[in-house]
């Protein structure tokens, strides 16, 4: 068998997430997944580009969802052909080391793979040891674990450590954190509204 190219490899991620969503989804990620699930999606072509944080996403493996394992084989294979990037710079307050232990890629969205005015789904993976502080944005968002073990917090509710298979619900402009001292991360995540890249707002 021949390589596969990159429009298959992506194709094959699309369709592991669209299988991910329908067997283990709730109803607040059907609905943030809905271009996911309801039928043909324009496609475009996105230059790849690489991040010193994707070679690691292998080590997942160990902490992985059992139920995850043929979307993280999926991801791992489309890894090079997709656009692993980050949000901030050292301007933001986040310095160098930061910036290379995350990374995320959109599959669908208003510069995915997948073209989506409404809708950011993709990938977002931080290595161990890092902090994302308190932040707030507005779209609503879902983080779906598939991978490692942080501690997130959402406006008032009390911290709470999230693993494999827990579902992180953040509505419109709450402000929310994860603490990845103890273990990497890694999560779909499903954003819907307007202003999806904007820069997220921070606490002072």
């Amino acid at each position: 068998m021949g390589k596969m190219t990159a429009e298959t490899l992506q194709a094959n991620l699309l369709e592991a997430m669209a299988d991910f969503v329908r067997t283990g989804g709730d109803d607040n990620i059907h609905r943030l997944a809905a271009p996911l699930l309801n039928g043909e999606l324009e496609r475009i072509e996105v230059q790849p580009k690489d991040h010193p944080a994707a070679p690691h996403l292998p080590g997942m493996q160990d902490c992985l969802l059992p139920t995850a394992q043929s979307l993280f084989q999926a991801l791992l294979a489309a890894s090079p052909t997709l656009a692993w990037q980050v949000s901030y710079n050292v301007d933001d307050g986040f310095d160098e080391e930061y910036l290379r232990r995350y990374a995320w890629c959109d599959v669908i969205g208003p510069h995915g793979i997948y073209l989506s005015d409404e809708y950011r789904i993709g990938f977002g993976y931080w290595r161990e040891g890092l902090f994302y502080p308190p932040h707030a944005h507005e779209p609503e968002e879902i983080y779906w674990v598939i991978g490692g073990t942080g501690l997130f917090t959402s406006g008032d509710a009390p911290p709470a450590y999230k693993g494999p298979g827990s579902i992180v619900h953040h509505e419109p402009g709450v402000w929310h954190s994860i603490d990845m001292s103890e273990s990497s991360v890694l999560v779909v995540f499903l954003w819907k509204g307007r202003n999806l890249h904007k820069r997220s707002a921070f606490e002072a």
